[in-house]
């Protein structure tokens, strides 16, 4: 996958995971959990396909859109 320059002035951030998780649509993926399994360090949502995490806990945060009510 390329990786493209994005200008964030004009972005769309609400649909950032909707994006991400589109494109992966009807590829095998899975919830993976890294270190202790009762007390995990990480866990992670990856596409086996791709080889790509698509969410890490450790890093990302989720918040309601703002777009909608």
């Amino acid at each position: 996958m390329k990786n493209k320059k994005i200008d964030l002035n004009n972005y769309n951030w609400n649909t950032v995971l909707w994006n991400k998780l589109k494109a992966h649509i009807g590829h095998d993926i899975s919830i993976v959990s890294y270190g202790n399994t009762d007390d995990p360090a990480n866990i992670c949502l990856e596409c086996n396909d791709c080889n790509e995490v698509l969410i890490d806990a450790g890093i990302y945060t989720l918040t309601a859109r703002s777009d909608i009510e």
